[in-house]
């Protein structure tokens, strides 16, 4: 998801760009600078990821502390509001990323890195004004009842989502400018922006707690100008790829990015979904007081999705890179990077599922960890599989097909949920558990048979 304030060569086609008259030489020379690279694109993406966790752990108990149960969760609403706002770019960041990664790998084709910027970043921006306005439209005509909120909060809560809904445009332009610098590796500013926005999201609340008290619309507008004050920073290291915004913009670029993004933002918005739609359906079926023995030892489990993110957000262009231009080498870094995968998160798997009755008996006692630790063992193999499947999917969605992956996720949702509530009634949590982590190993299956299909 690795350059500098200035582009610099890629490693990535460095790596690919072989000599016709000594390959093994060429590779030999460029293999390690491309690994070095990709290793240092993964660490900070993990480091982008990992520190405003951290400072999360640190901020939330004082927000809660002082703003109360009720504030807390819907500002919790709203963060998850405006972060689930970057999904709803109808894909267009990552088709912005495979776009311009596709075309670096012709040196010819470079000129057109302008005309898919700045069609994409413009067409983010007319998304993000429609998804504000429809927000909007909502409150207006529907209103927050729904929220079952404290009639004494009525006018806070109403203003905190009218400014949450402002947010929306910067967020969904963020994505297409982030989509442009993911496309050309510039890996170091995009985490150090993503750590800063991270760590604004929880430090602008308190700040705000601190100085005006426990308003929530206060709050919420501190990350509302977070949001503004990230985006113009995006745009200030795109702005070369953007100078002439409005001339740039092409209606048959569109068309490509608005194809591939269509079918991404269909695979973005069920794939999450199974992820979470488990913990509505046991409380529908097993009642609210059995949930958390799943929900904590899942959530537990999905952070460590955070170590495989890292490295597929890297490897996304140079896959959209090598497909292009050298399909053995994309096979070569497909096996390796899998095989990666596959050790160091079968190693962290297997020694959480287990230990995992001595992990939660020390973190949350030993009546809990007789319910949830072999709900945790099982979803370990679950994350397993999920973790391994990251990386066929980055394939082949680098490879230009997002539609094959939507068509799957669509299909494994109209398996996973009924089976499901099958097992439920039976089997309970640990059944959950099971038909989880089976969806998993389908899902990795389907994948790996739909990148090698790409291989030579």
């Amino acid at each position: 998801m690795s350059g500098l304030l200035k582009p610099t060569p890629s490693s990535a086609a460095a790596y690919l760009s072989t000599s016709e008259s000594d390959p093994d030489k060429q590779r030999k020379k460029t293999k390690h600078p491309s690994t070095m690279n990709i290793r240092i694109n993964t660490l900070w993406n993990l480091f982008g990821s990992v520190t405003p966790l951290v400072v999360g752990v640190a901020a939330i108990p004082y927000i809660y502390g002082h703003i109360g149960v009720e504030r807390t969760g819907l500002l919790t609403i709203i963060w998850a509001l405006i972060g689930y706002f970057s999904i709803f770019d109808f894909g267009l960041g990552r088709a912005i990323t495979q776009r311009i990664a596709s075309v670096h790998s012709h040196h010819e084709k470079k000129g057109r890195t302008p005309h898919i910027a700045s069609t994409g970043v413009l067409l983010t921006l007319l998304i993000g004004v429609v998804g504000a306005v429809t927000g909007l439209s909502c409150i207006q005509y529907v209103g927050l009842d729904w929220l079952n909120t404290n009639p004494q909060l009525k006018t806070e809560v109403t203003w905190a989502f009218v400014l949450a809904c402002i947010a929306v445009p910067a967020t969904t332009m963020t994505a297409g400018a982030k989509g442009v610098m993911e496309g050309k590796e510039e890996f170091k500013i995009i985490n150090i922006l993503k750590m800063l926005l991270g760590i604004a999201n929880f430090a602008g609340p308190v700040v705000s707690i601190y100085w005006f008290g426990p308003r929530l619309d206060y709050i919420v507008a501190t990350l509302v100008m977070t949001r503004i004050f990230v985006l113009g920073a995006h745009m200030g290291f795109v702005k070369k790829d953007i100078l002439h915004l409005r001339n740039d913009f092409q209606k048959e670029e569109a068309k490509k990015l608005f194809k591939f993004g269509g079918w991404m933002t269909l695979s973005n918005i069920i794939s999450p979904l199974m992820v979470v739609a488990d913990r509505f359906i046991i409380a529908h079926v097993l009642g609210a007081s059995i949930v958390a023995f799943y929900t904590i030892p899942a959530e537990f489990m999905l952070r460590l999705l955070i170590i495989p993110a890292a490295l597929t957000t890297t490897l996304f262009p140079v896959f959209a890179k090598s497909v292009t231009a050298n399909k053995t080498n994309a096979k070569e870094m497909y096996w390796r990077y899998a095989k990666k995968i596959v050790f160091a998160m079968g190693l962290i798997c297997v020694t959480i599922a287990l230990a995992a009755e001595h992990i939660f008996t020390l973190w949350l006692g030993n009546d809990f960890a007789q319910e949830s630790s072999k709900v945790a063992s099982i979803l370990a193999l679950g994350i397993f599989f999920n973790s391994t499947a990251q990386i066929p999917h980055a394939f082949v969605q680098a490879a230009g097909d997002a539609q094959s992956t939507a068509w799957l996720h669509l299909l494994e949702a109209l398996v996973y949920i009924p089976a499901l509530l099958l097992v439920l009634p039976s089997q309970g949590i640990v059944g959950a558990a099971w038909v989880w982590s089976m969806r998993a190993l389908v899902d990795l299956l389907s994948l790996h048979l739909l990148a090698t299909r790409r291989m030579p």
